[in-house]
Parts: structure tokens; C-alpha cells; sequence
């Protein structure tokens, strides 16, 4: 019965709290990412850097050939480039081709500026039915020969002849889009070396203590007590910085430098590199009695994951087991598939999948209340699981 303050609270107030970009220390470097922005899908033919390197108070301008470990990182799935090599293949807007460390921003982006790659434009996947289309070419094929990234089949009992025996029965496809998170503070990280050389220390907004150092390690051939990772202040997440985006770059800038380095994305590289929540197209149909009781549901939801696997797999799994809602019936069966395409990456988003499939149930439920003839909170009562159900 007492009140709980936030541990926080007094701090943000009063404007105290230190967050990412607050952090400043002595020498620091400004790292940023080249990207790649003119085609989803393309091949890098070539990287020229010298004019970048050439330009006074550039400390450090890096290519996929300067990562000492793994080229590629992720949570789930190992399919994240660092840096895409020359000869590689850009899986969506945005991806990087090159790093700069320099002695201000305004030198950060003017050197940006003079690094010239060229590409080759490939045939994108613009949909999860583009993506499974006879001879869709394989986004990743290190993870597998389809672009099936998951999929999630759940039965109980017999929907199928319960919706066919029920007295009445709607089915009706849903469409839901990406949605950004909004968040007010960019991603923002702080990396620098210790003295020695072997160790490094990492300031970070994001939600994943743990994901980034191991992450992290994974791109330096490190153990992953090597990095030290300190979360500042998170200015909102919501499921959209818990995939590294900025720590693995400052990280490799401040160990090619020796110097502390920040990595900040401006907003316009927020919104179109970060994970968004997944779009789904989901047909759902539900069959009930004349007292408007639920006989049984069927389902079938395709997710768009996007670019890399972020957290799509458990996203999926959650749309997927909650798509039922919180009512008691005994026949169900859902099947879901997530797909790599080349849009935006879709990851953690609040609710992590289940308000895309809830949409769905209780949208049904609102129609099949007027078709019974009884008010969407009568339906909802006469359903709900009870305890012991």
C-alpha cells in the first residue's frame, strides 16, 4: 500500500540525469557511418576512400576489412553486417559501408561526403510475397536457403469443423504497417579503450546490457569480459534500441583510434535504420453459436521481419500464442510465418507482436456482436476465460 517512486525520477526532473550524448571526455572523436541510400538492394562494387582520409581532422576512416572478428553480429541470428565489404550485398537502405572518426562533427560530415562508392543495383523484396515467390533470390543465405525466417503452427483441438458446424462464422484479412517508435532520444553510444589496450568501456542508451557486450565481442574476437558495458539513461526505447546500432561502430572506432569516440544517428538515420514493429497481413476467421459463444478460430499470419532477424522469431511466436485473446474456447489453429525482405528491419516493438494479432480477435468479436444481436461487452463477458478454465 505505499507509493513507489521511480529510482530515476528525481534526477530526469531536475534535469541531472546524464544520458549518451551527454557524456564528454577529453579528446573524444565524432564517428558516424557512411550509408548506403540510394538502392535497398545492391552489390558494392567499389570503396574509395583516400579523399576522406586525406581531409584535415579525420583521425580514422574504416572499411569491413579493419573489423578484427565476426563481419556479421545479431541476437538471434548472426545476419547483421557490420560494415558491408566491397563485393557484398546492401540488404536494405541505410546499411554501412564505411566508418570516419574525426576531431568535430562538422569535419565528420564533410568527410561523409567525400567517400565514393558505387553499386550495382539488385532485384529487391518489397513483401513477404515477393520474398516466397518461385525464384525470389535468398537475402541470407548463410542462415538458410528460403527467405522463411520463422514459423509458428499452433493447434488445439478441431477449429476447422468447429467453424464449419458453427451458426455463425466471419473471416475477414487484416493488414497492419510498420510503426516507429518515436522515441525522443537518438541512439547514442560512447566507446573508449583502456589503457592497455585489451579491454574497452562502452556508454550506451540502448536496452540490452548484455546483447551488447556479447555482440560487440563477437565483432572484435573477444571474450566478452573483455567490454564493459554502462547504460546511460535510456530517452525512450520501447522495444526499438534493443538491437545494437551506433555501440559496435564506436567500439571499433575508438580501438583503431585509441581515442574516446561518440556515435550519435541524427534523426533521419534513426527512422530508417532502426527496427520497426513488424507488419503483418493476418486472415482470421471465427465461428460462434446463436449465443454468441466462440466455437473456434483460425488463423494465418505473415510477418515482414525486414532486412535482419532482430527479434522476429520471438515476435512471430508471441503473435502467435496470444492470438487467441483472453477468452475460453477449446479449437484453435494458427500459422504463422516471418519472411526476410529488403525494407526497414522489424524487431521489438511494445506489446512484441500480440497487438497485431489482438487487433484481429477483437475486431472479429466486435463484428460478430452485431451480427448475434448482443453489445461488443456482452460477447467479451460471455467469453472471458475465468479462472480454472
Amino acid at each position: 500500500g505505499q507509493d513507489l517512486h521511480r529510482v530515476d525520477a528525481a534526477a530526469k526532473t531536475l534535469g541531472q540525469a546524464l544520458y549518451a550524448d551527454d557524456i564528454q571526455l577529453p579528446g573524444m572523436l565524432f564517428g558516424g557511418a557512411v550509408r548506403s541510400l540510394t538502392y535497398p538492394r545492391a552489390r558494392l562494387l567499389s570503396l574509395d576512400l583516400e579523399a576522406a582520409k586525406a581531409l584535415p581532422g579525420v583521425k580514422a576512416v574504416l572499411s569491413a576489412g579493419d573489423i578484427p572478428g565476426a563481419g556479421k553480429i545479431g541476437h538471434l541470428k548472426q545476419d547483421w553486417d557490420v560494415l558491408i565489404p566491397v563485393g557484398g550485398i546492401t540488404h536494405c537502405l541505410g546499411d554501412p559501408v564505411a566508418l570516419i572518426a574525426a576531431e568535430s562533427r562538422e569535419i565528420l560530415a564533410a568527410a561523409k561526403a567525400l567517400v565514393k562508392a558505387e553499386f550495382e543495383e539488385l532485384p529487391c523484396l518489397r513483401n513477404p510475397r515477393e520474398a516466397l515467390a518461385k525464384g525470389a533470390p535468398v537475402l541470407h543465405p548463410e542462415i538458410g536457403d528460403t527467405n522463411v525466417l520463422s514459423r509458428e503452427h499452433l493447434i488445439r483441438g478441431d477449429a476447422e469443423s468447429k467453424i464449419r458446424g458453427a451458426r455463425y462464422v466471419v473471416t475477414n484479412h487484416y493488414s497492419t504497417p510498420f510503426t516507429e517508435h518515436a522515441f525522443l532520444e537518438p541512439e547514442c553510444a560512447v566507446a573508449l579503450m583502456d589503457p592497455d589496450g585489451e579491454s574497452a568501456l562502452i556508454y550506451s542508451s540502448d536496452q540490452g546490457t548484455y546483447d551488447t557486450q556479447h555482440e560487440c565481442a563477437l565483432m572484435m574476437g573477444w571474450e566478452p569480459e573483455r567490454i564493459h558495458v554502462v547504460n546511460a539513461l535510456v530517452g525512450g526505447g520501447f522495444g526499438g534500441k534493443e538491437d545494437v546500432s551506433v555501440q559496435h561502430h564506436a567500439l571499433l572506432l575508438a580501438y583503431h583510434t585509441r581515442r574516446p569516440v561518440k556515435v550519435k544517428l541524427t534523426r533521419a538515420e534513426s527512422i530508417l535504420i532502426h527496427p520497426k514493429r513488424h507488419p503483418m497481413e493476418m486472415e482470421f476467421s471465427i465461428g460462434c453459436d446463436e449465443n454468441g459463444i466462440i466455437q473456434g478460430v483460425a488463423a494465418e499470419v505473415i510477418a515482414d521481419t525486414g532486412a535482419y532477424a532482430s527479434l522476429g522469431g520471438p515476435v512471430l511466436e508471441r503473435a502467435c500464442t496470444h492470438a487467441a485473446g483472453p477468452y475460453n474456447y477449446q479449437n484453435f489453429e494458427i500459422d504463422g510465418w516471418a519472411y526476410y525482405t529488403n525494407n526497414p528491419p522489424a524487431g521489438a516493438f511494445r506489446g512484441f507482436g500480440v497487438t497485431q494479432t489482438c487487433f484481429c480477435i477483437e475486431s472479429l468479436l466486435n463484428q460478430m456482436a452485431d451480427i448475434v444481436g448482443i453489445t461488443p461487452w456482452e460477447i467479451r463477458y460471455r467469453n472471458a476465460i475465468r479462472p480454472g478454465q
